[in-house]
């Protein structure tokens, strides 16, 4: 992440606010409540880019407006057995902000399963007006690995 931004906001009110370390750490406003960071934070693009510039077969999977594009990745991002993943266009994980940072590749998130990827669609590393933000940590507890993951609301304002 781009260290002269602090804090972005979104349309829901939580500010996402930018560490030392390189993760980033939500105060989510509608409970008051400050959520643990998360290790890899990204930016998914608004709809009109992705329907303008995805191939056909994707825009299918995708959804044809921008709630069934939002709802479709809702549905990868919380209902079990489905996988969401950042990996570069040389198919290189990514589970860091700090893996993030250090890649020049393309990064794209993939939605699928632990068989196959159904679609992907580009990201972006830095918070965008208009764009969503995607969260997840992979860690290890009591020798099972457990992924937290959490789909934002748009970026209405960076400081």
């Amino acid at each position: 992440m781009k260290k002269e931004i602090s804090h972005f906001k979104t349309e829901k009110g939580s500010t996402y606010i930018h560490l030392i370390d390189g993760r980033i750490q939500r105060f989510k406003e509608t409970t008051g409540k400050l959520e643990d960071p998360m290790n890899l934070t990204v930016f998914l693009p608004e709809y009109n880019l992705i329907k303008e510039k995805a191939p056909k077969k994707q825009l299918e999977k995708i959804g044809e407006n921008e709630h069934k594009y939002l709802q479709m990745i809702s549905h990868y991002v919380y209902t079990s057995g489905k996988k969401v993943h950042a990996i570069t266009e040389k198919g290189t994980r990514i589970e860091k902000n700090s893996e993030l940072e250090d890649t020049s590749d393309k990064v794209y998130l993939g939605f699928g399963d632990n068989k196959k990827t159904d679609f992907y669609i580009p990201i972006s590393k830095d918070p965008k007006i208009g764009r969503t933000p995607y969260e997840t940590t992979l860690e290890e507890r009591d020798g099972e690995w457990f992924r937290t993951k959490h789909l934002g609301h748009k970026v209405t304002s960076i400081t």
